[in-house]
């Protein structure tokens, strides 16, 4: 089981993206991807894993980076 050539750079782009929103909240911070998409044996309709390293998470930076997350269009909603 593989995914096909468009669904790999699809996934690539849009981790390629989160890693940019997430550097104008944190700029020393890393976006690493884990789980069946770090394996490269994921279904189209399967989530992406992702895990923040080396950011100084306060309540005001999470909203920060949850309204930047929503602003360009990562999430339809945030908790």
């Amino acid at each position: 089981l593989r995914p096909d050539d468009y669904d790999s750079k699809l996934r690539k782009a849009i981790v390629k993206q989160l890693r940019k929103v997430v550097k104008m909240i944190f700029p020393t911070a890393t976006v690493s991807i884990f789980g069946s998409s770090a394996v490269g044996l994921y279904l189209p309709c399967s989530d992406i894993d992702v895990v923040v390293h080396n950011c100084m998470s306060s309540k005001k930076t999470m909203y920060r980076l949850a309204q930047s997350l929503l602003q360009s269009g990562f999430a339809s909603e945030t908790q």
